[in-house]
């Protein structure tokens, strides 16, 4: 049975800090989740989701998602030993690891450009494709869907940067 918090039980809750990630050891990793139909057991889908590194509030985000027909991606923590297709193909979702690193360098010297000409061509910062390379940082979810339509088709990345 469901109980009221006092005004001064909540005050002093909201001070209380918000439930962190939990913190697996493991590869870190982004999978795309997904099925045609509905979930069949979503309680044990979304307590595997949370088994890979997720907020209960991403796990809920993602079963909505899902339950409404679309991909979902998450960034996971993929402990050794277990392998996460298997696990939700088991409980009829289909999931697809996604390319964890993107090599940049590979992209640029594929088309044979200096860091300048490859940043001035796609319209993204010098320094930053620099960073990337030199492995100081990651491209986020957005940069690495650029990139990888740069690696796949740079044709269409240049029609659509054109005026």
């Amino acid at each position: 049975m469901p109980t009221r918090l006092s005004f001064k039980e909540a005050l002093a809750r909201r001070d209380d800090p918000p439930a962190e990630r939990p913190v697996l050891s493991g590869s870190p990793a982004r999978l795309r989740l997904s099925m045609a139909e509905p979930i069949p057991q979503p309680v044990t889908v979304a307590q595997t989701i949370r088994a890979f590194g997720t907020t209960l509030r991403e796990a809920h985000a993602a079963l909505d998602w899902i339950a409404a027909g679309h991909g979902v991606p998450l960034e996971v923590t993929i402990p050794k030993g277990r392998d996460p297709v298997a696990k939700f193909a088991a409980l009829g979702i289909h999931a697809q690891v996604l390319e964890a690193e993107i090599d940049v360098r590979a992209i640029r010297e594929g088309l044979d450009l200096t860091q300048t000409e490859f940043a001035s061509r796609f319209g993204l910062d010098p320094a930053t494709v620099q960073s990337w390379e030199q492995g100081r940082t990651r491209p986020d979810p957005v940069a690495a869907v650029l990139l990888r339509v740069i690696a796949t088709n740079p044709a269409a990345v240049d029609a659509a940067l054109m005026p």
